[in-house]
C-alpha cells in the first residue's frame, strides 16, 4: 500500500488531546519519517542542533514529555527509529528524563515495558545526552531496580563510572542519594574495582559520605512517635542498608572533602576521628545524627532536664553507629577527643563511652594476636 504524506499537525492535535484512536486512523499508512525526525529539515547541521530540535519539536518527543507512552508505542510500531535525535539527545534520553515527572508510568510498569521495546528495537543506549548525562545515570535518578536491571546488561562499562557534568555524581552516587538497595546492589555488582566505589563528586563526596548526608537530612524529619513516619523510616533504613553494602565492598569510611574553590588534586585524608576540616568521616556523620534525633526528641516532649550520660540508647541511629564502628578500623579516641564530642554531644555520653570501650577492647584483642 503507498504511503501518503504526512501531516504532523494532524498528530499533534492527537497527541495533545491524548486520542489513541484518532492517531491510530490518521498513522495508518503514513510516511512517518517526515511526521517525526525534524532532523530531515537541516541535514547535517550538528552546531546548534539541541536550539533547532527544541524549536521544532517532534510529535513523537511531544508523546513522551506528556507521559503518553502508549501513543510513543504506537509511533515505533509504526516506523518511528529507536534512535530519533530529540532535544534532549536521543529517544531514551527523552523517555528516561520524562517518566521523571511521570512517576506514575514507573508505578504502572509503563515506563519498564516501553524501555523493553526500545532496547528490542536496537536502540544504542551507549550514548550521552546533551547534559552529558548517560542513560544509566539517568536510570539511577529514577532509582526503580526493575528499569535499571533491564538497562544494565546493554550498557559499556564507560556508563558506570560516567559523571554528570554540573555535580560529578555517577549512577552510584545518584542511587545512594535516592536511597534505593536494589539499584546500589545492581552496580555494585558491575563496578569491576574497589576505588571505583569510593569515586568522588565535585566536593569530592563518596557514594557513601553522598547517603550517610541524606540520612542526616531525613533525620529533622523523622518525630518519635508520630504517625505516617512509617515511609521516611522506610527509607532510612533503606540508607543503612546501603552503608553496609558499601562498607562491606570497602568503602572508605573517611574521604577528603573540597570546600568550593580548592583543587580536589590539593586534599589529603585522615582515618582520625579528629579530622581536618577538609574532610568528612562516616562515622563523624553517624554521631552527629544519633545526637540530633535525641535533641529534637527532647525538644518535642519539652524535657529539658539534663541528658542521662548513662543512657542506653537503642535507636536507629545509634545502630548506624555502631555498625560503622563494627565494619570499620577506628583507633580509640583520646580522651581530649572524647571530651571535645561528649561536650559537643551531651545526650550521647553514653553511646560515646560505649564504643570508645569498644574499640579499647578491640585494639588490646588485635595487639595480643600479633603476638
Amino acid at each position: 500500500m503507498a504511503r501518503h504524506p504526512c501531516d504532523s499537525s494532524k498528530l499533534r492535535v492527537h497527541v495533545e488531546n491524548h486520542n489513541v484512536e484518532g492517531l491510530l486512523r490518521e498513522i495508518e499508512g503514513m510516511n512517518l519519517n517526515a511526521a517525526v525526525d525534524t532532523c530531515h529539515v537541516k541535514p547535517g547541521w550538528r552546531k546548534n542542533m539541541r536550539v533547532f530540535l527544541k524549536e521544532n519539536e517532534s510529535v513523537v518527543e511531544r508523546a513522551c514529555l506528556l507521559g503518553h507512552l502508549d501513543m510513543l508505542k504506537i509511533f515505533l510500531l509504526h516506523g518511528c527509529s529507536s534512535n530519533l535525535p530529540t532535544s534532549h539527545g536521543r529517544l531514551v534520553h527523552t523517555v528516561l528524563t520524562a517518566v521523571k515527572a511521570h512517576r506514575w508510568l514507573v508505578d504502572s510498569g509503563s515506563a519498564l515495558a516501553t524501555l523493553h521495546l526500545l532496547l528490542a528495537m536496537d536502540c544504542d543506549v551507549n550514548v550521552k545526552n546533551y547534559q552529558g548525562k548517560s542513560p544509566l545515570l539517568l536510570a539511577a535518578e529514577l532509582a526503580d531496580g526493575a528499569i535499571m536491571a533491564a538497562l544494565l546488561p546493554h550498557c559499556l562499562p564507560w556508563q558506570l563510572t560516567c559523571s554528570d557534568r554540573d555535580n560529578g555524581h555517577t549512577p552510584l552516587h545518584m542511587a545512594c542519594m535516592n536511597g534505593s538497595a536494589v539499584c546500589v546492589r545492581l552496580l555494585l555488582d558491575r563496578l569491576p574495582q574497589t576505588e571505583d566505589v569510593d569515586i568522588g563528586d565535585c566536593l569530592n563526596l563518596s557514594p557513601l559520605l553522598c547517603s550517610m548526608m541524606v540520612l542526616k537530612h531525613n533525620v529533622s524529619f523523622h518525630r518519635r512517635g508520630k504517625d505516617g513516619d512509617d515511609a521516611l523510616l522506610n527509607v532510612q533504613y533503606s540508607h543503612m542498608a546501603i552503608v553496609e553494602m558499601l562498607l562491606d565492598r570497602g568503602a572508605l569510611p573517611t574521604k577528603p572533602v573540597a570546600p568550593l574553590g580548592l583543587p580536589t588534586s590539593q586534599l589529603t585524608g585522615t582515618n582520625s576521628l579528629s579530622s581536618p576540616p577538609t574532610s568528612r568521616s562516616a562515622l563523624q556523620t553517624a554521631l552527629e545524627v544519633a545526637h540530633q534525633y535525641e535533641v529534637h526528641g527532647v525538644i518535642v516532649s519539652a524535657n529539658l532536664e539534663e541528658p542521662l550520660p548513662e543512657k542506653k540508647l537503642t535507636t536507629l541511629y545509634a545502630e548506624l553507629v555502631r555498625l560503622i564502628i563494627h565494619k570499620c578500623h577506628f583507633s580509640p579516641f583520646t580522651s581530649n577527643e572524647l571530651e571535645v564530642w561528649a561536650n559537643a554531644h551531651p545526650y550521647i555520653k553514653g553511646l560515646l563511652t560505649e564504643i570508645n570501650c569498644y574499640l579499647a577492647t578491640k585494639e588490646s584483642s588485635e595487639k595480643l594476636q600479633d603476638f
